[in-house]
């Protein structure tokens, strides 16, 4: 039975391309046209890249250019959590500042050089039987173009993603295992007070 080739489009913040060959196996990179730039998941096949650490990278680099009420801020509602989150940041090579509310509270926003970088972007996910005149799309570089001419930032992006996933997995445990009372009635006071200084 012959090889069959389909094409399909999906539209996320720019355009998907995606081109799979049945049969074989094939790996993919996602790559930026516009910026020159790629990154390439520890698993290439084309289900884990849509199931796994490719698909969590992208929907990082397209997400809008703004982190606020996101598990990229780290929320303090005592010293010792702002201690914490300072180490983590540190330890990663992250840069930050932090803003004291009063009474032990704050929030501590990271400097992020890829949160949204890809936002608007053309974006394609090329595999490596997409070789010219393969598909088509006009002027879609091959696998092989990526790597030799596109930057590769997937080893630069890793301190922000880790920074994302672990203070993620903090605040997720903070609701579970409950909040004291008092800091659960001055929650909506520090987002409030967030708010007048991020809009002021």
């Amino acid at each position: 039975m012959p090889l069959f080739q389909h094409l399909f489009y999906v539209g996320l913040n720019s355009c998907l391309f995606v081109k799979t060959l049945g049969g074989k196996m094939q790996y993919f990179v996602i790559a930026n046209l516009d910026k020159k730039e790629y990154i390439k998941p520890s698993r290439k096949d084309l289900y884990n890249l849509a199931t796994g650490d490719g698909a969590f990278t992208l929907a990082y680099l397209l997400a809008t250019n703004n982190p606020d009420a996101t598990q990229l801020v780290g929320e303090f509602y005592s010293d010792s959590e702002k201690t914490q989150i300072i180490g983590v940041l540190s330890k990663l090579g992250l840069r930050y500042r932090v803003v004291d509310l009063g009474k032990g509270m704050g929030y501590i926003v990271p400097e992020l050089k890829y949160f949204g970088r890809w936002a608007g972007d053309r974006i394609a996910v090329i595999g490596d039987y997409a070789e010219d005149g393969a598909t088509n799309i006009k002027g879609l570089p091959s696998y092989r173009d990526v790597e030799r001419s596109f930057k590769d930032i997937t080893p630069l992006i890793q301190n922000e993603l880790k920074w994302f996933m672990l203070n993620g997995k903090r605040m997720s445990h903070s609701e579970k295992r409950g909040l004291a009372q008092n800091v659960e009635k001055e929650k909506p006071k520090i987002q409030a007070r967030r708010k007048q200084r991020i809009y002021a």
